[in-house]
């Protein structure tokens, strides 16, 4: 499951997506160069668009996913927001 977090929202909307694939395939031109998305998984990897490279997630555009860090705390934040509110494909979370 990876959760795209729109950082200019507050609080911010969620949209969840249940694999990269998912992303890959639903994702708009837009939201692939905007840097104001986070794309977070529950393990909490953060995945950023770049360049495609045969070691990196899904491939769009020729664009790909590549995990760029780690925030469990943001992830657990989102996972239990998620669950609380019976698993919605869209959800905000407060800060």
């Amino acid at each position: 499951m990876i959760f795209c977090i729109d950082n200019y929202s507050n609080p911010k909307e969620i949209v969840v997506y249940d694999s990269i694939d998912q992303i890959t395939n639903m994702i708009e031109w837009q939201d692939i160069l905007d840097k104001g998305i986070i794309n977070i998984d529950a393990d909490g990897n953060i995945y950023e668009w770049d360049d495609y490279k045969k070691s990196e997630y899904g491939r769009i555009y020729g664009y790909s996913m590549k995990v760029v860090g780690t925030n469990t705390d943001l992830a657990n934040k989102c996972f239990l927001t998620y669950e609380k509110q019976n698993r919605p494909t869209e959800f905000l979370l407060e800060e």
